[in-house]
């Protein structure tokens, strides 16, 4: 029995990240979307691999990292130096309330980031 999951082809990153979970390259697949073709890659995995469920758990940890992931948006300097001129309190405020999202970001991400990695190397063992 097998899994199947349909991908953009140009998408190469989730096409590699699938495959790191025991994925592997079926088919390709061309859809027409009005007046463009649309590719994919049809990627399957066995569902009666040895390791299946350990699989699935470490893509679903993988995955669930991956989306804990967050985007910083910059200060609008613009926005604090009106801020500061006009308004002095709410300057100090918004600068200092932009730093410390941007330190939680990063910490946040790098978490994320090592969590996947441990995840890819668990992941390493089981994978043929």
């Amino acid at each position: 029995m097998k899994e199947e999951k349909r991908l953009l082809k140009k998408d190469i990153i989730e096409i590699n990240d699938n495959k790191l979970f025991g994925y592997k390259v079926a088919r390709e697949e061309t859809i027409k979307s009005g007046k463009m073709d649309v590719e994919y890659v049809i990627m399957e995995r066995d569902k009666n691999l040895r390791d299946y469920i350990t699989l699935k758990n470490l893509e679903d940890a993988y995955y669930k990292a991956k989306n804990n992931i967050k985007e910083y948006k910059p200060m609008k300097e613009g926005l604090a130096l009106f801020l500061f001129l006009l308004l002095i309190i709410p300057g100090i405020l918004y600068v200092s309330k932009k730093r410390k999202e941007k330190k939680f970001i990063l910490k946040n991400n790098q978490k994320m980031k090592q969590e996947m990695a441990k995840i890819i190397q668990e992941g390493e063992q089981y994978r043929r």
